[in-house]
């Protein structure tokens, strides 16, 4: 019997489905078969459209010849419906499939709502194209012709024909341009709107008219069409409910794009993603990429520009996946396949059915019956294994030409159809080579998928050799297993290749040796599979022996440590009881060293090259196995109860596979050899496997206790147990006394950032007393980590679980033994962590934090000689340096608590001035009262004598306070008055500082008092209210003087009396005491009083002498007019003329000179006599300028920055403490302020961190310099360095010796964390320095996820924030910064002159400069602690002021100004991208981007298109190499001479973002 006889393929799936094409065919839908997994996306899809919208643009996913284009050929149809019967017929066919499908789909046609369904397919041409021609489409297939939009082509197609009937001069310029014989076809191409005719005609277009360009105005930009249509066509008259937008084939749009088009095709594929986001309810869009793979399924493959444009995109779509399930798949190609006369076959199905049932999985998804009806019956004439492999390998590489359903339907050669077609027997069932043959076109292109390809490239390899037609099927067939084995771990073993092929066992098993002699097959022990050999031409194993050869100083244990890595040992009983996991650490030793050790410590301790671990298991190397007894003996003299030593009996002879591994692995790194040769790869790999997989099997017969020969000895007696039970038995023995805490995340000795932070929010609640018990509530982190270490231990409950109250009683001992004096935490940690205990590292701040509260104020942390604010974060501190804190508890009572509570009292801090980001202590909070009290007395009250001693003690004291606020308050304050330090009288010293505080508030009133009564007295003056009657006393020695020629100060004196008007009578006393001395009241010092009087005095006699006297001769007699219109006479004594009234002369007559005859003779006359004044004119450029050069300097600055700015400067230009009178402590509060706000900003612990510079550059150079290099200390930097630290560093490496390296980085230019890591974990670096953005290109670089892995490797950080502070939010503590240098004058809007530094980690730094630092200037050393080390010299008060004020303003709108800047990069790269000849540098994904753009001019250096822009257009932007001396190379911007940068700030504009593209569009086609 023939095998065309018995059956047939079913006609109906002989065609593929083609959305465009097959959208108005009936025959499809009526033959569509439903699926559980077809009909569940249909009804998400139709819910989406009907409900409440969801998800507006999605990915549908699954792979090819699974019927997602009939799925969605379906739901196209179900939109907008054209036939009542069909639309029956299909509801029919779902009811029969499963009846609430049938009904949803019903109910959803009776609606009657009707979507336009847009096919858009991808093609040669541009993607804006691609979507143009699928929505164009549509509205022709669908009768919405008017609804269609002019074009480009349109508009093309309407001026030839305009030409044609109104210009025949010009119509038969263009006939003669492209040929009268081709003027239809040209113009049928247009209306079909292909690219190609567009671009000739406007290549014509310009030499027709007169050299203008074509240039409709007609809307082009598809998002805004796609928008328009939309609305058009919800409206009457044609009443659509939307649009569905379905891009077909989106996966090799994917695999299509280029790194030149992605950033263009992306930002276009978001904006269609936000318009359906965006779509209302009367007029939804959604949106459904079709693919067949996940894209993060291409990251091993597309270049890494598309797929960073692509996570622009990936946000807005969400994933679904069309998954059906095997018996669907089976049942489907059942199905298919029509059987004729099938009892007529003559096979043996049974027999066929229990041979292949345990196969491939079979016996997983179905049963006996099941596997015998559907697939050995429904899918012959293949066998089982066949329809298995075709499966598979249709889903890993089927593409929409050659598929599952092509391969069975088909007609072409190869297919089923092709196989049934022919003379074959029916006895005869297909094997896997036919699937070989049919998907090898595939496999040879799947260059995406490396390991198919290679299995398909080692096949051809093979098959070129001399085989018979039985060895070639069996070597097609492993390949196939092969390709579908590394997911399905299908193993090609004589057994499955005999199933698959049909052929028997021995026969089978005969071809395989013949194979393995012509070096065709192996087989892996490891594997336990065949595989393919490969075609190698050079000799691998005398090149391996050369290479171990070249092998020196070998160690076996180094070796065996580096290849075998570490293996961990957990014991599980143990982790299960108490909750956590503790582990073992193995380490392989030679026996002679481990019988030379003095003790184990250095196992443990990672400073003498150990490593951290619960316990340690030594397997040791001894090639003559004789040391057993002393081995023995010498682990009891070792006396660690948590080492544990393992002793095979037979020598471990495993040097010969290290050796070859290690030349295997020598190889490797040969590029040269290797030559790109990925066969030679894969044939060292391969035996790197293999002698891995014996290595194993070695160390497990050696080492590993119940499978090895070998002795385990350990100081525990319990012989009975097993290895792992041992393990737990000598946990519980070592750290039977830690409490369970059933929490894996907090109890360990690393915690991640997130839930570090949750802890210190426990911690934060724990100190301020807040409501455990709310935040134990809910599933946050906080939430879990509350409950497991306070609730479920017992703490809070009063019940204490084993273990707590031993681990509690550690702590409380350690703070009874800091009372009054200061304890290392490390002996804390040291007992919390050791034997007993083992307390990990994760949970201790809780229970510090829980401690120390019950201590209240008196529990400060010592850091040197510094105390530190007590708070969540110095807890975590602690937590992570334990070893540079002490802990200080003061000896308590109640007579200190009404200490501090009066000094909370008398000296209260005003709510306004508590920083509510800096939390402070209460010791804190009461030495800044005091402070503020001080500060806001008048210098005079600070600066005068007093009769009780007390009160000049107390304000010098507070004048020159640098102490910790602990030792201020109880070990400074109370000794301002005589008494024992052993009996401190607390009441009587009160009493005492409140009659010294009422004594020092009183003095300024009592001094104006003083000098009020001094003015009478002088003036003579007896009425009480004093100011009408200086202003009649000054009335009448004026009349008495009008003819005398008075002194400078009795003139003012008279003019300021009579000037009185609304002052207060304090005010009157004060102008007076500034007339007279030069000095406000509140400035005078101690003989001031005296100096005024005696200066009144000689005033008043002036006056009384003056009296009545005649006009001297050579007075000068002036009379004019004031700017109030006043008429003034006055007499002037004359003086001599000296150089400055020479110079000014001439100056005044120059300037009346210039105005030449536009003044009268008499005007130029008078002139003279009058007061002149300079007035600084500028050019107001900022009037036309388009500045867009912000990354230099932000500008224009804000209003409320300059105002603060000259007010310090102009009006307060005092220097910040450096005097004792009042504007200079408000100096100095000022600066403390703006300190404060940088703190606050950046998440520091304190404003003590914080040190203002002149400029970041100085910052860097402080730190940098300042710090303690060592000769050979690696230095980390990215390549986007400023020079104000590669310079710094560059001379540090000539100074110190240190070395450089840079951060590697990604093809794209972003850094490489995964190779990051493993250089330092390679070179150990000191310190890595890495810029938050770079100012050459606006990349935001993954500042954080460096220093994370640099601290693991024990690094030091540092933070270059000049370019990103402002605008991108740092915070120190949570990102692992050590030190952070900034700048005012960027993005924080402050003025120049303002830097600094932020030393988060207070690490000691050298300084840099020295100088006064307007305290304890009589010592030569500079401070050692404070900011008062690193800031000599006078302070720029105006500058930090106005900082303060940026600060104020910046930091609320930092991620509005981020997002605005964005907005204005979008436009400048869209815009430049489509310029020939521009090309701009490294463009990253926008959120890894500020708004900073970089781009070279193919036809003009840099530098030169610099100048044209600000010469011709009035653009200011920035040309050459930005100060950052590695990127250029990176970037390829060298060769133009730097980049030509543009930088947008808070101010820039749309429009002037415009301007400049149009300018260098203007420019560039010239």
């Amino acid at each position: 019997m023939k095998l065309k006889e018995a059956i047939r393929i079913d006609e109906k799936f002989q065609h593929s489905i083609n959305l465009k094409l097959d959208q108005m065919r009936k025959e499809p839908i009526e033959n569509y078969i439903p699926t559980q997994a077809s009909m569940k996306i249909l009804c998400e899809y139709l819910g989406e459209l009907t409900g409440k919208k969801k998800e507006a643009s999605t990915m549908l996913i699954g792979p090819y010849g699974k019927g997602k284009s009939h799925l969605l050929l379906v739901l196209m149809y179900l939109l907008n419906p054209f036939d009542e019967k069909l639309s029956a017929h299909l509801v029919e066919h779902f009811r029969q499939a499963e009846e609430k499908t049938g009904k949803k789909i019903q109910e959803y046609m009776e609606r009657g709502k009707k979507y336009l369904p847009v096919v858009v397919s991808f093609g040669s041409e541009s993607l804006e194209q691609s979507y143009r021609r699928g929505l164009l489409g549509a509205l022709k297939r669908f009768g919405l012709e008017d609804c269609i939009p002019d074009s480009y082509y349109t508009e093309a197609v309407h001026t030839i024909q305009t030409w044609e009937k109104e210009y025949p001069e010009t119509y038969e310029k263009f006939l003669a341009k492209i040929g009268k014989s081709k003027a239809r076809s040209f113009v049928k191409e247009l209306q079909e709107e292909k690219e190609s005719t567009m671009r000739r005609f406007q290549e014509i277009y310009p030499s027709l008219t007169a050299g203008s360009r074509f240039m409709p105005m007609i809307q082009t930009d598809i998002a805004t069409l796609y928008e328009e249509i939309l609305a058009r066509i919800c409206r009457k008259p044609y009443h659509y409910a939307g649009m569905v937008v379905i891009f077909d084939e989106f996966s090799k749009f994917m695999e299509s794009e280029t790194k030149e088009s992605a950033s263009k095709d992306m930002n276009l594929v978001q904006q269609m993603c936000e318009l359906a986001n965006q779509s209302s309810d009367a007029a939804r869009m959604i949106q459904i990429f079709v693919a067949h793979k996940s894209i993060k399924e291409y990251s091993g493959y597309l270049s890494q520009e598309v797929i960073n444009t692509f996570t622009g995109v990936e946000g807005r779509l969400s994933e679904r996946y069309f998954v059906t399930t095997q018996k669907d798949n089976y049942e489907l190609i059942k199905n298919m396949i029509r059987k004729e006369s099938f009892e007529k076959i003559p096979l043996d199905w049974k027999e066929i059915a229990s041979a292949n049932y345990g196969a491939a999985g079979f016996d997983r998804d179905f049963t006996k019956e099941e596997f015998e009806e559907i697939i050995v019956k429904g899918c012959y004439p293949m066998r089982p294994l066949t329809t298995f492999l075709l499966l598979k390998v249709s889903e890993r590489v089927g593409q929409n030409e050659r598929s599952l359903v092509t391969f069975l339907a088909g007609n072409e050669k190869g297919t089923l159809s092709d196989y049934v077609n022919s003379e074959r027997d029916a006895k005869q069932c297909m094997t896997p080579g036919r699937v070989f043959d049919y998907f090898s076109p595939l496999l040879k292109r799947d260059l995406w998928n490396r390991r198919s390809h290679l299995e398909w490239s080692k096949a051809m390899m093979v098959l070129e050799k001399d085989l018979t037609e039985e060895e070639a099927e069996i070597v097609k067939t492993i390949c196939l297993m092969r390709i579908v084995g590394l997911s399905e771990k299908m193993e090609a073993t004589a057994q499955t290749l005999a199933l698959a092929t049909g052929r028997k066992l021995n026969e089978v098993k005969e071809r395989l040796q013949t194979l393995e002699k012509k070096e065709a097959v192996l087989f892996r022990d490891k594997l336990n599979s065949y595989v393919l050999r490969q075609k190698i031409d050079v000799d691998l194993e005398e090149k391996l022996a050369q290479c171990e050869q070249e092998i020196t100083n070998f160690s076996l244990t180094k070796e065996l440590d580096h290849v075998m890595g570490h293996r961990y040992e957990l014991p599980k009983k143990y982790n299960h009881v108490h909750g956590m996991t503790r582990f073992f650490d193995t380490i392989f030793m030679e026996t002679e060293r481990f019988l030379e050790l003095k003790s184990t410590d250095g196992l443990y301790e990672e400073a003498q090259g150990g490593s951290f671990a619960d316990g340690k298991i030594l397997l040791l190397i001894d090639p003559y196995v004789k040391y057993k007894k002393s081995v023995k003996q010498h682990l009891n003299e070792l006396r660690d109860d948590k080492l544990v030593v393992i002793y095979p009996e037979k020598p471990f002879e495993a040097e010969g596979l290290l050796r070859r591994i290690r030349g295997i692995r020598m190889i490797l790194q040969q590029e040269d050899y290797l030559n790109h040769d990925d066969v030679l790869v894969e044939e060292l790999l391969m035996m790197e496997e293999d002698c891995l997989y014996k290595l194993n099997w070695m160390f497990e017969t050696h080492f590993v206790p119940g499978r090895a020969n070998c002795r385990v000895f350990t100081n525990n007696k319990n012989k009975s147990l097993t290895f792992n039970q041992l393990l737990s038995e000598i946990c519980e023995q070592c750290y039977g006394k830690v409490p369970r805490i059933n929490h894996e995340l907090i109890n360990r000795r690393f915690v991640s950032a997130q839930i570090k932070k949750a802890r210190k929010e426990v911690v934060r609640c724990i100190l301020e007393r807040g409501d455990l018990h709310e935040m134990a509530e809910g599933n946050s982190a906080e939430a879990t980590i509350c409950r497991a270490t306070l609730f479920h231990t017992g703490i809070m409950t009063g019940d204490c679980k084993p273990g707590v109250n031993h681990m509690l009683s550690v702590i409380y001992n350690t703070m009874f033994e800091a009372a009054g004096k200061r304890v290392p935490m490390t002996s804390l940690y040291e007992k919390l962590r050791g034997t007993e205990i083992g307390l990990r590292e994760g949970v201790v701040p809780i229970y510090l934090a829980h401690c120390i509260i019950g201590w209240g104020i008196s529990a400060v942390f010592y850091e040197g000689k510094k105390e530190i604010p007590f708070q969540a974060e110095t807890v975590e501190l602690v937590n992570e340096y334990p070893e540079k804190y002490d802990l200080y508890i003061e000896r308590g009572s109640f007579k200190k608590e009404d200490y501090l509570k009066k000094l909370e009292k008398v000296f209260p801090l005003p709510k306004e001035y508590q920083n509510p980001g800096q939390p402070s202590t209460r010791l804190e909070k009461i030495v800044n009262g005091l402070q503020f009290w001080f500060t806001h007395l008048p210098a005079s009250s600070r600066m005068a004598t007093y009769p009780e001693e007390i009160n000049e003690k107390l304000c010098k004291l507070l004048a020159h306070n640098d102490e910790n606020p602990r030792e201020l308050i109880f070990e400074k304050l109370p000794f301002l008055i005589p008494q024992k330090k052993t009996n401190i009288n607390y009441v009587l010293f009160c009493k005492k500082l409140i009659q010294a505080k009422q004594e020092i508030d009183s003095f300024y009133e009592n001094l104006m008092g003083e000098l009020r009564q001094v003015t009478m007295t002088c003036l003579e003056v007896t009425d009480e209210t004093i100011k009408p009657a200086l202003k009649e006393w000054a009335r009448k020695k004026r009349t008495q003087t009008k003819t005398s020629v008075l002194s400078a100060s009795a003139a003012s004196l008279l003019e300021y009396m009579l000037s009185l008007s609304e002052e207060s009578e304090e005010e009157v006393i004060a102008g007076l005491a500034k007339q007279i001395t030069g000095r406000y009241p509140e400035d005078f010092r101690q003989d001031t009083v005296q100096e005024y009087k005696k200066a009144l005095q000689n005033i008043c006699k002036e006056l009384e002498n003056a009296a009545g006297q005649t006009v001297p001769e050579e007075a000068c007699h002036l009379i004019y007019t004031d700017p109030q219109g006043i008429q003034m006479d006055k007499y002037l004594k004359a003086v001599e003329t000296d150089s400055v009234m020479v110079f000014a002369k001439a100056a005044v007559e120059e300037a009346i000179s210039e105005f030449g005859d536009s003044l009268e003779k008499e005007q130029k006359a008078k002139n003279p006599g009058k007061r002149f004044c300079w007035i600084y004119c500028s050019r107001n450029w900022s009037d036309h300028l388009i500045y867009l050069d912000n990354a230099a300097t932000t500008f224009p600055k804000p209003k409320e920055v300059t105002d603060v700015y000259t007010q310090w400067g102009c009006e307060m230009p005092v220097n910040a403490g450096r005097g004792s009178y009042r504007l200079a402590a408000q100096a100095e509060q000022q600066i403390r302020e703006t300190r404060g706000k940088l703190a606050k900003y950046v998440h520091a612990l304190s404003d003590e961190d914080v040190y203002f510079t002149a400029s970041a550059t100085m910052a860097a150079n402080v730190i940098l310099q300042g710090f303690p290099w060592k000769k050979g200390d690696i230095v980390f930097v990215s390549p986007y360095e400023h020079n104000a630290v590669m310079r710094t560093l560059h001379a540090m490496e000539e100074q110190k010796g240190i070395q450089i390296k840079v951060l590697p980085v990604q093809s794209d230019g972003q850094i490489d964390l995964e190779k990051t890591g493993n250089q330092f974990k390679a070179e150990s670096p000191r310190l890595v320095c890495v810029t938050q953005v770079s100012n050459v290109t606006g990349y935001l670089l993954p500042y954080a996820d460096v220093f994370h892995l640099a601290k693991q490797a024990g690094a030091m950080t540092f933070l270059d924030s000049a370019q990103g502070l402002g605008i991108c939010p740092v915070h120190v503590i949570e990102e692992e910064i050590d030190f952070l240098i900034f700048a005012g004058h960027k993005n924080l809007y402050g003025m120049f002159g303002t830097g600094g530094f932020v030393n988060v980690s207070r690490f000691p730094l050298q300084p840099l400069y020295y100088g006064g630092t307007g305290s304890d200037s009589r010592n030569l050393s500079l401070p050692e602690k404070g900011s008062s080390r690193f800031e000599v010299g006078s302070p720029d008060t105006a500058s930090i002021a106005a900082l303060g004020k940026a600060i104020e303003l910046t930091q609320p709108r930092a991620e509005e100004d981020l997002l605005h800047e964005r907005k204005l990069l979008v436009k400048l790269r869209d815009g430049l991208s489509n310029i020939e000849g521009v090309r701009i540098l490294e463009a990253q994904p926008l959120e890894n981007s500020v708004g900073i753009l970089s781009f070279v001019c193919d036809r003009y250096r840099s530098e030169e298109l610099g100048m044209i822009l600000d010469e011709d257009f009035d653009i200011a932007v920035r040309t050459g190499y930005h100060c950052a001396p590695l990127v250029h190379d990176l970037i390829g911007s060298v060769e133009y001479g730097g980049t030509v940068r543009v930088s947008m700030g808070r101010f820039t504009t749309e429009t002037e973002v415009q301007a400049l593209v149009e300018a260098v569009k203007e420019l560039m086609e010239e």
